[in-house]
Protein backbone atom coordinates (compact mmCIF):
# COMPACT_ATOMS: atom_id res chain seq x y z
CA UNK A 1 0.00 0.00 0.00
CA UNK A 2 0.94 3.33 -0.38
CA UNK A 3 0.90 4.12 3.37
CA UNK A 4 0.77 1.68 5.85
CA UNK A 5 -2.32 2.23 8.53
CA UNK A 6 -1.50 3.76 11.98
CA UNK A 7 -5.39 3.28 12.88
CA UNK A 8 -6.80 -0.13 13.69
CA UNK A 9 -10.40 0.25 14.80
CA UNK A 10 -11.78 -3.59 15.48
CA UNK A 11 -15.48 -4.16 15.79
CA UNK A 12 -17.25 -7.41 17.03
CA UNK A 13 -21.12 -8.66 17.61
CA UNK A 14 -21.93 -5.86 19.76
CA UNK A 15 -21.00 -2.81 17.10
CA UNK A 16 -23.34 -4.42 14.40
CA UNK A 17 -26.31 -5.73 16.84
CA UNK A 18 -26.24 -1.97 18.40
CA UNK A 19 -25.98 -0.12 14.60
CA UNK A 20 -29.73 0.04 14.21
CA UNK A 21 -32.58 0.64 16.44
CA UNK A 22 -34.93 -0.62 14.63
CA UNK A 23 -34.96 -4.31 13.69
CA UNK A 24 -31.17 -5.06 15.14
CA UNK A 25 -29.14 -7.89 13.38
CA UNK A 26 -29.12 -11.07 15.60
CA UNK A 27 -26.57 -12.36 17.63
CA UNK A 28 -26.17 -14.85 20.49
CA UNK A 29 -28.77 -16.76 21.03
CA UNK A 30 -31.39 -14.87 18.82
CA UNK A 31 -29.33 -15.98 15.77
CA UNK A 32 -30.43 -19.39 16.30
CA UNK A 33 -34.10 -18.02 16.14
CA UNK A 34 -33.56 -15.82 13.21
CA UNK A 35 -32.04 -18.43 11.14
CA UNK A 36 -34.72 -21.12 11.94
CA UNK A 37 -37.23 -18.74 11.12
CA UNK A 38 -35.64 -17.47 7.67
CA UNK A 39 -35.18 -21.44 6.98
CA UNK A 40 -39.70 -21.60 7.47
CA UNK A 41 -40.13 -18.07 5.73
CA UNK A 42 -37.33 -18.65 2.83
CA UNK A 43 -39.90 -17.91 -0.28
CA UNK A 44 -37.13 -18.00 -2.69
CA UNK A 45 -35.44 -21.95 -4.11
CA UNK A 46 -32.49 -22.15 -1.52
CA UNK A 47 -31.36 -24.64 -4.53
CA UNK A 48 -28.44 -25.56 -3.03
CA UNK A 49 -29.93 -27.08 0.52
CA UNK A 50 -32.36 -29.33 -2.08
CA UNK A 51 -31.18 -32.69 -3.40
CA UNK A 52 -32.26 -32.76 -7.20
CA UNK A 53 -30.00 -35.78 -8.08
CA UNK A 54 -32.60 -37.41 -10.52
CA UNK A 55 -33.45 -34.20 -11.80
CA UNK A 56 -36.40 -33.46 -9.67
CA UNK A 57 -36.96 -31.88 -6.80
CA UNK A 58 -36.83 -32.73 -3.17
CA UNK A 59 -37.50 -31.02 0.11
CA UNK A 60 -35.31 -34.01 2.25
CA UNK A 61 -32.06 -31.29 3.54
CA UNK A 62 -34.21 -28.49 4.17
CA UNK A 63 -36.90 -30.26 5.94
CA UNK A 64 -34.49 -32.02 8.32
CA UNK A 65 -32.29 -28.54 9.13
CA UNK A 66 -35.71 -27.78 10.20
CA UNK A 67 -36.73 -30.24 12.57
CA UNK A 68 -32.80 -30.06 13.56
CA UNK A 69 -32.73 -26.49 14.55
CA UNK A 70 -35.75 -26.81 16.07
CA UNK A 71 -34.94 -29.74 18.51
CA UNK A 72 -31.22 -28.02 18.98
CA UNK A 73 -30.73 -25.75 22.31
CA UNK A 74 -28.47 -23.44 20.09
CA UNK A 75 -27.14 -22.82 16.91
CA UNK A 76 -24.02 -23.56 18.42
CA UNK A 77 -25.01 -27.35 19.50
CA UNK A 78 -26.32 -27.81 16.05
CA UNK A 79 -22.82 -26.61 14.80
CA UNK A 80 -20.86 -28.64 17.19
CA UNK A 81 -22.76 -31.57 16.28
CA UNK A 82 -22.85 -31.55 12.10
CA UNK A 83 -18.90 -31.26 13.10
CA UNK A 84 -18.15 -34.18 14.21
CA UNK A 85 -20.96 -36.03 12.17
CA UNK A 86 -22.27 -34.78 8.99
CA UNK A 87 -19.97 -32.05 7.46
CA UNK A 88 -22.02 -32.09 4.53
CA UNK A 89 -24.97 -30.91 6.36
CA UNK A 90 -22.73 -27.95 8.29
CA UNK A 91 -22.17 -26.59 5.01
CA UNK A 92 -25.68 -26.67 3.99
CA UNK A 93 -26.23 -24.71 7.78
CA UNK A 94 -23.51 -22.35 6.23
CA UNK A 95 -25.14 -21.61 4.06
CA UNK A 96 -28.50 -21.31 5.53
CA UNK A 97 -27.05 -18.49 7.74
CA UNK A 98 -24.94 -16.49 4.85
CA UNK A 99 -28.26 -16.39 3.06
CA UNK A 100 -30.26 -15.30 6.31
CA UNK A 101 -27.89 -12.26 6.97
CA UNK A 102 -27.53 -11.28 3.35
CA UNK A 103 -29.91 -8.37 2.15
CA UNK A 104 -33.64 -9.06 1.00
CA UNK A 105 -33.56 -8.89 -2.53
CA UNK A 106 -36.83 -7.08 -3.76
CA UNK A 107 -39.79 -8.43 -6.19
CA UNK A 108 -38.67 -7.83 -10.07
CA UNK A 109 -39.70 -9.40 -13.34
CA UNK A 110 -38.20 -12.25 -13.31
CA UNK A 111 -38.38 -12.99 -9.76
CA UNK A 112 -42.47 -11.46 -8.67
CA UNK A 113 -41.57 -12.18 -4.85
CA UNK A 114 -38.41 -11.54 -4.44
CA UNK A 115 -36.58 -12.61 -0.58
CA UNK A 116 -37.91 -10.73 2.03
CA UNK A 117 -36.06 -12.62 4.72
CA UNK A 118 -37.13 -12.56 8.37
CA UNK A 119 -36.99 -8.53 8.71
CA UNK A 120 -35.22 -5.72 8.19
CA UNK A 121 -31.91 -6.03 9.99
CA UNK A 122 -30.07 -5.84 6.83
CA UNK A 123 -32.16 -3.94 4.53
CA UNK A 124 -29.99 -1.15 3.15
CA UNK A 125 -30.19 1.69 4.81
CA UNK A 126 -28.49 4.45 6.68
CA UNK A 127 -27.40 3.33 10.49
CA UNK A 128 -24.37 3.98 13.08
CA UNK A 129 -21.58 2.82 11.02
CA UNK A 130 -22.27 5.90 8.62
CA UNK A 131 -21.81 8.44 11.03
CA UNK A 132 -18.92 6.32 12.61
CA UNK A 133 -17.37 6.25 9.08
CA UNK A 134 -17.77 9.88 8.65
CA UNK A 135 -16.26 11.08 12.21
CA UNK A 136 -13.18 8.96 11.27
CA UNK A 137 -13.15 9.84 7.37
CA UNK A 138 -13.14 14.12 9.01
CA UNK A 139 -9.54 13.50 10.29
CA UNK A 140 -8.04 10.57 8.16
CA UNK A 141 -7.90 9.08 4.53
CA UNK A 142 -8.65 5.69 4.32
CA UNK A 143 -5.55 4.38 3.79
CA UNK A 144 -4.38 5.13 7.27
CA UNK A 145 -6.98 3.42 8.96
CA UNK A 146 -7.81 -0.40 8.49
CA UNK A 147 -10.98 -2.54 10.14
CA UNK A 148 -10.65 -5.08 11.77
CA UNK A 149 -14.21 -7.08 11.73
CA UNK A 150 -14.56 -10.27 14.24
CA UNK A 151 -18.20 -10.44 12.38
CA UNK A 152 -19.71 -11.95 9.25
CA UNK A 153 -22.09 -9.69 7.93
CA UNK A 154 -21.93 -6.76 5.98
CA UNK A 155 -22.95 -3.76 7.40
CA UNK A 156 -19.64 -1.46 7.42
CA UNK A 157 -18.95 -2.57 3.82
CA UNK A 158 -22.55 -1.30 3.06
CA UNK A 159 -22.11 1.50 5.07
CA UNK A 160 -18.70 2.14 3.07
CA UNK A 161 -20.15 1.93 -0.09
CA UNK A 162 -22.69 4.72 1.25
CA UNK A 163 -20.31 7.02 2.52
CA UNK A 164 -18.49 7.42 -0.35
CA UNK A 165 -22.06 7.98 -2.88
CA UNK A 166 -21.80 4.47 -4.01
CA UNK A 167 -25.22 3.26 -4.94
CA UNK A 168 -25.08 -0.20 -3.93
CA UNK A 169 -27.51 -2.81 -5.72
CA UNK A 170 -30.23 -4.22 -3.83
CA UNK A 171 -29.62 -7.62 -2.25
CA UNK A 172 -25.95 -7.25 -2.42
CA UNK A 173 -23.05 -6.93 -0.34
CA UNK A 174 -19.79 -6.58 -2.19
CA UNK A 175 -18.73 -2.96 -2.45
CA UNK A 176 -15.95 -2.22 -5.14
CA UNK A 177 -14.80 0.17 -2.28
CA UNK A 178 -13.69 -2.01 0.01
CA UNK A 179 -10.08 -4.31 0.11
CA UNK A 180 -10.71 -7.03 2.26
CA UNK A 181 -6.84 -7.80 1.17
CA UNK A 182 -7.65 -10.86 -0.90
CA UNK A 183 -5.02 -10.23 -3.26
CA UNK A 184 -2.20 -7.27 -3.92
CA UNK A 185 -4.37 -4.46 -4.79
CA UNK A 186 -3.99 -1.50 -2.64
CA UNK A 187 -7.05 0.52 -3.41
CA UNK A 188 -9.89 1.19 -1.01
CA UNK A 189 -10.70 1.48 2.76
CA UNK A 190 -9.08 -2.41 4.25
CA UNK A 191 -11.37 -4.47 6.02
CA UNK A 192 -9.92 -7.40 7.13
CA UNK A 193 -12.29 -10.46 8.53
CA UNK A 194 -10.49 -13.25 10.08
CA UNK A 195 -13.35 -15.13 10.93
CA UNK A 196 -14.69 -14.80 7.04
CA UNK A 197 -17.65 -13.27 5.86
CA UNK A 198 -20.57 -14.13 4.31
CA UNK A 199 -20.11 -13.06 0.75
CA UNK A 200 -16.27 -15.15 0.32
CA UNK A 201 -16.14 -18.27 -1.41
CA UNK A 202 -14.04 -20.52 -2.56
CA UNK A 203 -12.46 -19.36 -6.12
CA UNK A 204 -12.76 -22.36 -8.50
CA UNK A 205 -10.37 -20.95 -11.23
CA UNK A 206 -7.40 -22.17 -8.81
CA UNK A 207 -8.52 -25.71 -8.21
CA UNK A 208 -6.11 -27.95 -10.37
CA UNK A 209 -3.34 -25.18 -10.79
CA UNK A 210 -0.16 -25.28 -8.52
CA UNK A 211 -0.33 -22.12 -6.93
CA UNK A 212 3.12 -20.68 -5.11
CA UNK A 213 3.35 -19.64 -1.28
CA UNK A 214 3.39 -16.21 -2.93
CA UNK A 215 -0.29 -16.32 -4.02
CA UNK A 216 -2.73 -14.48 -1.61
CA UNK A 217 -3.74 -18.05 -0.35
CA UNK A 218 -1.61 -20.66 -1.33
CA UNK A 219 -2.93 -24.11 -2.01
CA UNK A 220 -0.67 -27.01 -0.68
CA UNK A 221 -2.32 -29.16 0.90
CA UNK A 222 -5.90 -31.51 0.96
CA UNK A 223 -7.11 -32.18 4.48
CA UNK A 224 -8.24 -35.65 5.82
CA UNK A 225 -11.71 -35.47 4.32
CA UNK A 226 -10.12 -34.58 0.99
CA UNK A 227 -10.87 -31.08 0.50
CA UNK A 228 -8.56 -28.67 -0.33
CA UNK A 229 -7.06 -27.00 2.43
CA UNK A 230 -5.85 -23.89 0.80
CA UNK A 231 -7.23 -21.86 -1.79
CA UNK A 232 -7.96 -18.28 -2.88
CA UNK A 233 -10.75 -16.73 -1.89
CA UNK A 234 -12.98 -14.06 -3.88
CA UNK A 235 -16.19 -11.95 -2.69
CA UNK A 236 -18.80 -12.21 -4.30
CA UNK A 237 -22.20 -10.39 -4.51
CA UNK A 238 -24.26 -13.20 -3.03
CA UNK A 239 -23.81 -16.70 -1.88
CA UNK A 240 -26.53 -18.33 -3.92
CA UNK A 241 -24.64 -20.82 -6.59
CA UNK A 242 -22.20 -21.37 -4.16
CA UNK A 243 -21.94 -24.10 -1.37
CA UNK A 244 -18.15 -23.56 0.02
CA UNK A 245 -18.79 -20.50 2.37
CA UNK A 246 -15.65 -18.98 3.78
CA UNK A 247 -17.14 -18.74 7.86
CA UNK A 248 -16.11 -20.01 10.86
CA UNK A 249 -18.77 -20.39 12.97
CA UNK A 250 -19.21 -21.77 16.58
CA UNK A 251 -16.75 -24.64 15.12
CA UNK A 252 -13.72 -25.80 17.53
CA UNK A 253 -10.59 -23.70 17.11
CA UNK A 254 -12.97 -21.58 14.78
CA UNK A 255 -11.41 -22.76 11.36
CA UNK A 256 -13.30 -22.54 8.24
CA UNK A 257 -15.73 -25.33 8.12
CA UNK A 258 -15.45 -25.71 4.24
CA UNK A 259 -11.98 -25.21 3.64
CA UNK A 260 -9.59 -24.93 7.02
CA UNK A 261 -6.53 -22.63 6.28
CA UNK A 262 -8.17 -20.08 4.04
CA UNK A 263 -8.33 -17.40 6.36
CA UNK A 264 -4.17 -17.94 7.60
CA UNK A 265 -3.06 -14.98 5.29
CA UNK A 266 -5.93 -12.34 6.51
CA UNK A 267 -5.23 -13.50 10.58
CA UNK A 268 -1.43 -12.96 10.01
CA UNK A 269 -2.01 -9.25 8.11
CA UNK A 270 -4.21 -8.27 10.79
CA UNK A 271 -1.86 -9.08 13.85
CA UNK A 272 0.65 -7.30 11.60
CA UNK A 273 -1.85 -4.29 11.81
CA UNK A 274 -1.86 -4.09 15.27
CA UNK A 275 1.93 -4.75 16.08
CA UNK A 276 2.39 -1.53 14.04
CA UNK A 277 -0.97 0.78 15.20
CA UNK A 278 -0.25 3.58 17.04
CA UNK A 279 -3.97 4.03 18.18
CA UNK A 280 -6.35 0.82 18.23
CA UNK A 281 -10.11 1.30 19.10
CA UNK A 282 -12.00 -2.13 20.17
CA UNK A 283 -16.06 -2.02 20.05
CA UNK A 284 -18.31 -4.81 21.01
CA UNK A 285 -15.77 -7.31 21.04
CA UNK A 286 -16.64 -9.67 23.58
CA UNK A 287 -13.63 -11.11 25.73
CA UNK A 288 -13.75 -14.45 27.00
CA UNK A 289 -12.91 -15.12 30.47
CA UNK A 290 -10.75 -17.60 29.70
CA UNK A 291 -8.52 -18.96 26.90
CA UNK A 292 -10.94 -20.24 24.54
CA UNK A 293 -11.65 -22.42 21.33
CA UNK A 294 -10.63 -19.65 18.99
CA UNK A 295 -6.66 -19.79 18.96
CA UNK A 296 -6.99 -16.57 16.57
CA UNK A 297 -8.82 -14.38 18.77
CA UNK A 298 -6.20 -15.54 22.16
CA UNK A 299 -3.40 -14.41 20.14
CA UNK A 300 -5.19 -10.97 18.55
CA UNK A 301 -5.67 -10.25 22.22
CA UNK A 302 -2.12 -10.90 24.15
CA UNK A 303 -0.76 -8.78 21.68
CA UNK A 304 -2.99 -5.97 22.17
CA UNK A 305 -2.49 -6.21 26.00
CA UNK A 306 1.55 -6.58 25.77
CA UNK A 307 1.06 -3.26 23.94
CA UNK A 308 -0.95 -1.80 25.45
CA UNK A 309 1.31 -2.50 29.58
CA UNK A 310 4.61 -1.37 27.42
CA UNK A 311 2.65 2.11 26.58
CA UNK A 312 3.72 1.47 22.73
CA UNK A 313 -0.19 2.23 21.84
CA UNK A 314 -3.40 3.71 22.74
CA UNK A 315 -6.14 0.98 23.06
CA UNK A 316 -9.58 2.17 23.53
CA UNK A 317 -12.08 0.03 24.78
CA UNK A 318 -15.95 0.32 24.81
CA UNK A 319 -18.55 -2.02 25.53
CA UNK A 320 -21.65 -1.97 27.94
CA UNK A 321 -20.85 -4.95 29.62
CA UNK A 322 -19.19 -4.91 33.06
CA UNK A 323 -17.44 -8.44 32.82
CA UNK A 324 -15.84 -7.54 29.48
CA UNK A 325 -15.13 -3.85 31.00
CA UNK A 326 -12.98 -5.38 33.61
CA UNK A 327 -11.62 -8.13 31.59
CA UNK A 328 -10.21 -5.32 29.58
CA UNK A 329 -8.99 -3.12 32.36
CA UNK A 330 -6.67 -6.25 33.62
CA UNK A 331 -5.17 -6.35 29.66
CA UNK A 332 -4.43 -2.48 30.28
CA UNK A 333 -6.70 -1.22 28.03
CA UNK A 334 -8.59 1.84 28.41
CA UNK A 335 -11.89 0.70 28.88
CA UNK A 336 -15.46 3.36 28.77
CA UNK A 337 -18.62 1.64 29.42
CA UNK A 338 -20.69 2.57 26.63
CA UNK A 339 -23.21 1.16 23.88
CA UNK A 340 -22.00 1.51 20.25
CA UNK A 341 -24.81 4.04 19.94
CA UNK A 342 -22.99 6.16 22.80
CA UNK A 343 -19.52 6.27 21.02
CA UNK A 344 -20.92 7.83 18.03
Amino acid sequence: MNSEPNKVYVIGAGASHGARDQDPPPLGCNLHHYVRKYLLKAWTELDILEEPADGSRTDNKRNYLKCELAKASSYESLVGELSDSNPDLLQKLNLLMAYALMPPRPPSMGDPIGDPKVDDAFKENLDLYDIWLEKILESDSCHKVSFVSLNYDCLLERAICRSLGEQPEEGSCLCKSVNYRLDEQDSGFEVLKPHGSINWVHDERDYGVPLTRGSAIPLDQIDAMGRMSWANIKAVNSPKGHEDIIIAHYAPGKEAQANPGTLQKIRDLALERIRKASFVKIVGVHIPPASNDDPFLDSFMNLLSHRAKTNSCQIHYISPDDGDLQRASKLGFSASKMKFSDMV
